[in-house]
């Protein structure tokens, strides 16, 4: 069975429901990374690994092979990634860095690679990641996987396991541990920002910001308060349903809230 196969039955078998909280939680994260400031820095460090290992300017649809193992599975890879072990490990330990720099779950491992090898930035991460890994594993406990997470690996290694039931007695040991220490793990209360497009129009709030003006037909500077702010988001001027002055209170405590969930990938200093 190969990958995409495995993703079909995979998603038929867990539904949509069990991945729907990952999703939007690795898409929350992408916006903060390509906010201008973080964005500028993570570029650095990528380009520092490109010119590091000598990347050459791959396409993901040319270099993209799939990797037997097994009787009749394959895994998806790159295959000037896999043409040399020694680098694949160097360039393993370097993302590996970048991940802890941004505080960032393993779920982000691919997609550091991706934007490494072929300069793309994707979306969303993969949030059909299995740990299998000793750094994966004791990624978890930093990162605790929200309760839909536990449901996806304990399903996705019953699959991969070929698990229908009870597990076999030689696969029942390695199995129960899974559970067990999944079980072990703290309960991750995090959940979504259902306002995030809103408040990500909140990050320069107080900020000298260049604009164009009609009037004077060229750009002007000026102090980007809430009340401007107020009026981009909803120029009918309905402000939700809701006071103006009400809304632009609405705004400020997105902004509160959108710096507390930033400081997560931005707790450590950026400036190198």
């Amino acid at each position: 069975m190969d990958f995409k196969e495995f993703k079909k039955i995979a998603e038929k078998k867990l539904g949509e429901r069990f991945f729907n909280t990952r999703i939007e939680l690795n898409k929350e994260l992408v916006e903060y990374l390509n906010l201008k400031k973080v964005e500028e820095d993570l570029t650095k460090r990528i380009i520092e690994l490109r010119v590091k290992y000598k990347i050459p300017k791959l396409q993901y649809e040319e270099d993209s092979i799939d990797i037997p193992y097994g009787e009749d599975q394959s895994y998806e890879d790159s295959a000037w990634l896999s043409g040399d072990k020694k680098r694949r490990a160097c360039i393993y330990k370097d993302l590996n860095k970048v991940l802890k720099i941004y505080n960032l779950p393993f779920f982000f491992y691919g997609w550091l690679e991706f934007y490494t090898l072929y300069d793309k930035l994707l979306p969303s991460a993969n949030s059909q990641v299995l740990p299998i890994s000793k750094t994966d594993w004791e990624d978890l406990k930093k990162h605790p996987p929200t309760t839909q997470d536990k449901r996806q690996i304990k399903h996705l290694y019953s699959l991969m396991l070929n698990i229908k039931r009870r597990p076999p007695k030689d696969k029942s040991k390695i199995y129960n541990k899974i559970l067990k220490y999944l079980d072990s793990l703290p309960k991750n209360k995090e959940r979504r920002f259902r306002i995030l497009e809103t408040a990500l129009k909140t990050y320069d709030a107080g900020k000298t910001i260049k604009d164009w003006d009609d009037v004077f037909e060229k750009d002007m500077y000026f102090k980007n308060t809430y009340k401007i702010i107020a009026d981009k988001i909803d120029t009918n001027e309905k402000y939700r349903g809701i006071k103006k002055k009400k809304f632009i209170q609405k705004l400020r405590k997105q902004n509160e809230r959108l710096k507390k969930r930033m400081s997560k990938i931005t707790k450590k200093k950026l400036k190198r």
